[in-house]
């Protein structure tokens, strides 16, 4: 065999070998195609099904946050109708709820509660909150009313009545010294956002109630300073006698007797029953009195 016909059985071998390769690479590249096709629709599907378990998460809450707002209603027609809002509790004292209305509430408010637990606080509203702050206000469960009106500030501070309500059912709390601040700061914050044209009373009260707490936390000049001015204002014999009470405490625990004794007697002229508070606190605010005689006798009298 000479060079030539090796050289053209070479090459016919080459021929074949290289179909052979492109074949290979052609099945390869269409194997690989496919997977990747594959792959897309898999991507395709779980992208879909993720999508269908978004909406119909959503779907849910819509409706789970549809059927608390119509009980929230409920909630509201009577809180509204029994004078237990804050507009209404903020400038009255609030009255004993009946049985009755009472178990409405405490049934509307635990199935309200269900609902939000439900969805993980993620709607923790403005509205809820405050309905379900006055519910627990209307029953004296001060700690869950301080909660919500807590939780109700904290999307919108603006109203004095919900700042107002909230440091009251903080300082009828009485837990400790973090719920007396907590209280203390309500209060300062009632006063950052009170209209300038309220009603005198109104306004004397915020700060009477201010200088009480103050008084408790023993922060007694800044105490004095709000409890004067609170009775430069309001003209109602609760706000006054309340006032006197609190700055007779202020001048017992700063060891002025005659201030002390004056104030009393200005409060005992229109209303002997707090007499009764005083008489109570005779181991803390007016402990360097307890053994006086002259104060012992006007509270005798």
């Amino acid at each position: 065999m000479n060079k030539e016909e090796i050289q053209f059985i070479l090459s016919i071998i080459g021929a074949i070998f290289s179909i052979g390769i492109l074949g290979y690479l052609i099945k390869l590249f269409s194997l690989v195609h496919k997977i990747a096709k594959d792959k897309q629709e898999i991507l395709e599907q779980r992208i879909k099904l993720k999508d269908d378990k978004v909406d119909l998460i959503q779907t849910e809450k819509i409706g789970i946050i549809n059927e608390r707002d119509k009980l929230k209603e409920k909630l509201q027609n009577i809180l509204d109708k029994e004078g237990l809002t804050v507009s209404q509790i903020s400038t009255n004292k609030i009255s004993e709820v009946e049985q009755k209305i009472g178990l409405k509430i405490d049934v509307l408010v635990e199935q309200m509660e269900v609902l939000q637990n439900q969805l993980n606080n993620s709607d923790d509203n403005y509205d809820y909150n405050l309905s379900v702050g006055e519910a627990f206000y209307s029953k004296n469960n001060w700690e869950k009313a301080a909660f919500h009106f807590e939780k109700a500030t904290k999307i919108n501070d603006s109203d004095w009545q919900v700042c107002f309500s909230k440091a009251i059912a903080y300082a009828n709390l009485r837990k400790d010294r973090l719920s007396d601040e907590m209280a203390m700061k309500s209060y300062y914050q009632t006063i950052s956002v009170i209209p300038e044209n309220i009603d005198k009373n109104i306004k004397g009260r915020v700060y009477i109630y201010l200088g009480a707490m103050l008084k408790r936390l023993n922060k007694l000049d800044e105490a004095e300073i709000n409890l004067v001015y609170g009775l430069t204002l309001p003209i109602s014999n609760y706000e006054i006698v309340d006032g006197k009470y609190n700055l007779a405490c202020i001048y017992g625990m700063k060891k002025q007797k005659q201030k002390m004794l004056d104030t009393i007697q200005e409060m005992k002229k229109i209303d002997k029953s707090y007499i009764r508070a005083i008489q109570y606190h005779l181991e803390d605010y007016f402990k360097f009195f307890s053994n006086d005689e002259e104060f012992l006798k006007l509270l005798a009298e």
